[in-house]
């Protein structure tokens, strides 16, 4: 009887196991030559942008992370740069290998889309990439491995056109809609006369960090009485507007914010609710040199017509004319 409880218990503690892993993927990574460092992994599941810092200890990381769907995950260093990608989904025990510094290099197991997308790309030399794409896509509209060369790996600029086209292929019904979604709307903005940005005046909001008397920073952390501001973007070719009305952000707006300024965008944060006691500690994750305006009426606010804003977080690239080339609930590819 005793061997039989011991037995019964075992058999619990396995099948609660399994369930466990049916409802997250494991991911054990390499990046031969990392090191020590943070890395930033950043996947869509569920309607949303996902975050996970995992720390890699002599090269080597572990994270767990969760999605329903097959989903694209990237894994970035603490310097923002990409070091890989691959396909996941709950259920999945992943054991992959990167190179630092070499984004195309990628050793694969526990996925197959992952390792078709491994094979793909051995195969194909880059200045073919497209027109194998274009017959992966037309022979396959079915499988996931299609979208995901599609929205990742496709040179848009190159024939934004038949980009289009290939979109309207793919069969939903087995690729996950949000897959192409953001491609969906960048070729949106190219195959037809971009929108522009009215001038306007917005209170902005200046974060200070108040000095001690010997020099060092306090760890307090304020921001001056909002004061009218000019919305003014052209210090640098592209600005990535980022609206959000939560007052804890998630961390993948810090993270969406500090890639595009290190690859030369002008940031700008745009707080749309009308609580602004906690936004200055906020603000210390963003990027140094972001503009930050407080928009209080959130959507209803006037200045904020022309972005056209459905829903919160959005993003916003415009120019130094002030057309838009993006605007969309996911984060602009680049």
């Amino acid at each position: 009887m005793r061997v039989f409880r011991y037995t019964y218990l075992l058999l619990s503690i396995l099948l609660l196991t399994a369930c466990g892993a049916d409802d997250t993927f494991l991911v054990n990574g390499t990046v031969e030559g990392l090191g020590t460092q943070n890395l930033h992994i950043i996947y869509y599941s569920d309607g949303a942008i996902r975050t996970n810092v995992s720390t890699a200890v002599d090269s080597k990381f572990r994270f767990e992370g969760s999605s329903p769907e097959e989903t694209v995950v990237e894994v970035y260093s603490n310097a923002r740069a990409l070091i890989g990608r691959f396909v996941a989904k709950n259920g999945d025990n992943i054991e992959v290998k990167f190179r630092q510094n070499e984004p195309g290099f990628m050793e694969i197991s526990g996925n197959k889309t992952s390792h078709d997308l491994l094979n793909f790309l051995a195969k194909t030399p880059t200045d073919s990439l497209n027109s194998r794409i274009f017959h992966e896509v037309v022979t396959h509209p079915d499988r996931m491995l299609s979208g995901v060369l599609l929205a990742y790996y496709y040179d848009v600029a190159a024939n934004p056109e038949l980009a289009d086209s290939m979109i309207n292929l793919l069969n939903y019904d087995f690729i996950p809609y949000q897959m192409t979604q953001g491609l969906s709307h960048i070729l949106n903005r190219s195959l037809h006369q971009p929108d522009t940005i009215g001038e306007f005046q917005l209170r902005a909001i200046e974060v200070i960090k108040p000095k001690s008397s010997k020099g060092k920073a306090d760890n307090k952390t304020e921001h001056k009485h909002p004061q009218l501001k000019d919305f003014t973007p052209g210090s640098k070719q592209l600005s990535l507007c980022i609206f959000n009305k939560e007052h804890a952000l998630d961390d993948s707006i810090f993270d969406i914010a500090n890639r595009f300024d290190s690859i030369g965008y002008d940031i700008y944060y745009f707080h749309a609710t009308h609580d602004t006691t906690r936004l200055a500690a906020q603000m210390e994750k963003m990027p140094k040199a972001t503009n930050i305006f407080w928009a209080p009426a959130g959507i209803a606010q006037p200045e904020l017509a022309d972005f056209r804003i459905m829903q919160f977080p959005y993003f916003v690239v415009v120019d130094s004319a002030r057309a838009v080339s993006y605007r969309s609930q996911f984060p602009p590819q680049y």
